[in-house]
């Protein structure tokens, strides 16, 4: 595509680190700062004329999670570093970290701004250029994005948005050979394109966010006024009828309609609203159905009880588990999943380390061997 090669050649680097951390920051002054007084309202209209989703959930929620995502990672614009290593000799031996060049980035439609900024703004801060693609189903926010960049002073090239369709754009730039790192968000069967396409290419680095079938475990001893709906409810037999009862009154009750009518708690989005609620009666038996499945993204517990809570927490194969609560998500903490639901991690702080797991009150997230955002490091 002619587009997306001159989106490349506008994004090239010479092999010396860029000066970006500067722009960084005047970017999250601008998100911090101006965006919340005179646009947060603009981007979150944009964000439910596009997706069908209630303005209010636009405004506090998604537009909440990109300031904080852009204000976390332009505090490591400046940070990142190498280390000396002691070696048997008498020389100096030290690591330096460098950008990796040009980042490619797909994002999908149901979180059109955020997912772009958990690509967007960790590239930029290890002082990377971005070539991104919004979905082509909502490209609005993507658009308005280019708009502040501009308006922020960003030197033309660093930021590249060009819209279009998957097979088109999508595929030349998983399969571009000057593009060295690309972070997908989407299907599973895309993702596996966009995989092939970036070995068939030039062995590119691949981040994958694939999606999932989310199990909620709901124990007989938990408190049911706080569980979520998630992909898959389990719920322990004592407590299963009660359940489905205050469930099926849950929806019932639930307003559907207009999304930028405050009263709205549903807009016509397709992730709903189809509730499976499954019944089991012992730990092992959960475990085993609810990881009986290829994919592997999040999970959800739901008890009072601890050591309970920590075993199916360590039994349950998925990069997040959360406890007693459901979307806890934190720009310091790593996002991602295990089998098809993709691989490496997005979010985190760069570590340069390998570590074997973290744990945030109330959230068990699983850190991947490739996590954090020293993969757009080299």
């Amino acid at each position: 595509m002619t587009t997306t090669n001159g989106a490349v050649e506008n994004g090239q680097l010479d092999r010396k680190p860029p000066a970006l951390p500067r722009p960084v920051r005047n970017l999250e002054v601008k998100f911090t700062k101006d965006l919340v007084k005179r646009d947060r309202a603009i981007l979150a209209t944009l964000e439910t004329m596009d997706t069908g989703k209630p303005f209010l959930h636009a405004f506090f929620i998604d537009l909440e999670g990109c300031i904080r995502t852009l204000r976390y990672f332009a505090g490591w614009a400046d940070k990142i570093q190498g280390r000396t290593i002691p070696t048997d000799d008498d020389v100096v031996c030290f690591t330096r970290h460098e950008p990796v060049g040009v980042c490619g980035a797909i994002t999908p439609w149901n979180f059109p701004l955020l997912m772009l900024l958990w690509k967007l703004a960790p590239a930029l801060c290890c002082g990377n250029t971005v070539v991104l693609k919004p979905a082509e189903q909502t490209p609005l926010t993507a658009l308005y994005l280019g708009s502040l960049i501009k308006e922020v002073g960003f030197p033309p090239g660093v930021v590249n948005i060009v819209p279009g369709f998957g097979p088109t754009a999508g595929a030349a730039i998983s399969s571009h050979p000057q593009i060295n790192k690309i972070a997908f968000t989407g299907s599973t069967e895309v993702g596996k394109l966009v995989k092939e396409a970036a070995s068939r290419s030039n062995l590119k680095r691949v981040t994958l966010e694939l999606g999932g079938k989310n199990p909620c475990i709901v124990c007989a001893d938990a408190d049911c006024q706080c569980c979520t709906a998630a992909s898959r409810v389990f719920v322990e037999e004592p407590v299963y009828a009660e359940f489905v009862r205050r469930s099926v009154e849950y929806a019932r009750k639930r307003p559907v309609g207009d999304p930028f009518d405050g009263r709205t708690e549903q807009g016509p989005q397709i992730f709903g609203p189809v509730q499976p609620i499954l019944k089991f009666k012992t730990i092992e038996e959960v475990i085993r159905r609810a990881n009986s499945t290829d994919y592997g993204l999040t999970a959800a517990v739901f008890t009072k009880n601890l050591d309970k809570a920590l075993k199916l927490a360590s039994s349950l194969e998925a990069g997040t588990v959360w406890i007693n609560c459901y979307n806890a998500i934190y720009a310091q903490a790593p996002f991602g999943g295990f089998k098809m639901s993709g691989n490496g991690r997005e979010l985190l702080a760069p570590t340069f380390r390998q570590a074997p797991g973290s744990t945030p009150a109330s959230a068990v997230p699983t850190i991947h061997p490739s996590g954090d955002i020293s993969s757009y490091l080299t």
